[in-house]
């Protein structure tokens, strides 16, 4: 699964290498190709395989409507002004409601801040966002190295329902307050499941969990678990509450209750969650892999910061005819 994961997100990227490149920008004054994402999604000029560039702003890109085109839409990423030294302009591009429906397959969102995503369509790839809900209801769907917050009252942040088979990767998931589920399937879906941190209860369904940190610091009696189909769970650190695991795995690599610090607990709201020193989950997962969203081949990425090159520092003088321009960038892969 892993390897199918790496060669699928290669593919995107050499796609995206011969695609138009498009700007959306809804800053006033701001001279883009588009002002809106309505207006990019429905332009006849913007075709299968482009790339949209959608810059930070202090104004939400609202609920465009649903999303139709195969397309990948970049933004800035998230917490800029936590983690330092990232991003020169630190305005995060926020999107309501994006919908992904037919015609959109393959279609990859990274950098976003989203409120909410229904996801419809086969092969898209949800990666580094700051996502409040997601549904997906199509086979083949990623969700990589995402950071879930701001979840609404009652609401699952990651629900997975109609057959589905998706990968959940390398995200931090809480529980939706309410109901204290964080990944909720139903019946007839199947995942795999890893290195993700979650803080809140799982229905599994037909589905490999490895390599996570999964329902610290609550109680029992909040804590909702299920499993269901072939559902297996190895290698993974699960809650420090004294919950009776028996009934879900006995599998011995699992770490159960533990109680010793696992995170860092310091800096940034992402930060947070990095293993401390001593941490129990650092080795804990297959062939010594740390357990978490930190660990595995695909690591979490402080603030989401996506996959391409960008400027961290800008430096140039106010006067002067002769203009020496520092520019500081770095890859992301």
């Amino acid at each position: 699964m892993k390897k199918s994961l790496l060669i699928a997100l290669f593919s995107l990227a050499f796609l995206s290498a011969f695609a138009t490149i498009w700007h959306v920008n809804n800053n006033a004054g701001v001279t883009s190709n588009f002002n809106s994402l309505d207006a990019a999604f429905s332009s006849s000029q913007v075709v299968n395989g482009d790339t949209l560039y959608v810059y930070g702003s202090g104004m939400s890109y609202g609920s465009p409507a649903a999303l139709t085109k195969r397309l990948t839409l970049i933004g800035p990423g998230y917490f800029l002004n936590q983690n330092g030294g990232l991003q020169y302009n630190q305005m995060i591009a926020a999107i309501d409601y994006l919908s992904f429906q037919a015609g959109s397959e393959g279609s990859l969102a990274s950098g976003l801040v989203i409120s909410s995503a229904s996801v419809s369509a086969a092969n898209v790839v949800l990666q580094r966002n700051n996502l409040s809900v997601v549904t997906l209801s199509a086979n083949n769907c990623m969700v990589l190295q995402n950071f879930f917050n701001n979840v609404p009252y009652y609401n699952y942040p990651l629900y997975v329902y109609s057959p589905s088979t998706v990968v959940v990767a390398n995200n931090f998931i809480p529980y939706g307050i309410g109901n204290n589920w964080a990944y909720y399937m139903e019946d007839g879906c199947s995942s795999t499941f890893y290195n993700n941190t979650v803080r809140g209860g799982c229905r599994f369904v037909n589905t490999e969990v490895y390599n996570c940190v999964i329902g610290w610091h609550s109680y029992p009696w909040e804590f909702p678990f299920a499993v269901s189909g072939s559902t297996s769970i190895h290698h993974t650190v699960l809650g420090d509450f004294g919950f009776d695991w028996s009934s879900y795995t006995n599998d011995p690599t699992n770490l159960y209750n533990v109680a010793d610090q696992i995170f860092m607990q310091t800096g940034s709201t992402d930060g947070y969650y990095q293993l401390c020193d001593g941490s129990p989950a650092i080795g804990a997962g297959v062939g010594g892999a740390d357990c978490g969203m930190f660990g595995g081949a695909t690591p979490y990425k402080l603030s989401g910061i996506p996959a391409i090159p960008t400027i961290y520092n800008f430096v140039a003088p106010a006067t002067g005819f002769t203009i020496p321009i520092q520019i500081g960038a770095r890859s992301n892969n």
